[in-house]
């Protein structure tokens, strides 16, 4: 059975106002001429037209956030259209307008449960704190370099991200990088830092 991903059945709204996503200039230049024009649209979103009329031309991303909100505005059928057509499009994810994108995987693919079994097994993942102070790492340790630098190209293949190097000792090999956008993807499809609380509830049920 394969699994797919869309960026609508997120498991919380975790970040939505800080996910940005790049390459839906079509779908939603659609979306605006459906709901009367821009100027209509920008009023009914409560935001400057200047704002809204960057998105269909692709100068600027438009945030999750945003295009669940526009999305919305239409009526039942043609949410269901849209939202369709975006799950078949290529779509990528930044932090806000950042150069640095991010792919956005539409299957659970063999390679991908891989990375995440990695990460989550022997990797490391900046906190909710830390997160606040902008630390966005992910990281992974490996005993030998081969393991590594298989990771290395199976982390670009799904996300297009290039890991950087720290070997510890000769029998520790680590490889990280700083991703706002792939914590967000973890957490939003697969569960990782969840609320502690939450967690320690469980445990006591």
């Amino acid at each position: 059975m394969v699994i797919n991903f869309s960026i609508f059945d997120t498991k919380s709204g975790w970040l939505n106002d800080g996910i940005y996503v790049h390459g839906l200039n079509k779908e939603i230049k659609e979306i605006i001429t459906e709901l009367g024009g821009p100027i209509k649209v920008s009023k009914l979103l409560n935001i400057k037209y200047t704002q809204l009329k960057e998105w269909p031309i692709g100068r600027k991303p438009i945030s999750l956030e945003k295009l669940l909100e526009l999305i919305n505005l239409l009526d039942n059928e043609n949410q269901v259209k849209v939202r369709q057509n975006i799950n078949s499009a290529d779509i990528s994810l930044s932090a806000r307008y950042s150069w640095r994108l991010v792919k956005f995987p539409k299957i659970l693919s063999e390679d991908l449960a891989y990375v995440v079994g990695l990460v989550l097994g022997d990797g490391t993942l900046a906190g909710d704190k830390s997160n606040k102070k902008g630390n966005w790492v992910i990281g992974v340790f490996f005993d030998n370099k081969k393991h590594r630098d298989l990771y290395d190209v199976l982390i670009h293949k799904e996300f297009g991200v290039t890991s950087k190097h720290y070997q510890k000792n000769e029998t520790c090999f680590t490889s990280y990088f700083c991703s706002k956008a792939v914590h967000w993807f973890l957490r939003s499809y697969f569960g990782v830092l969840m609320d502690i609380n939450l967690i320690k509830s469980r445990f006591q049920t």
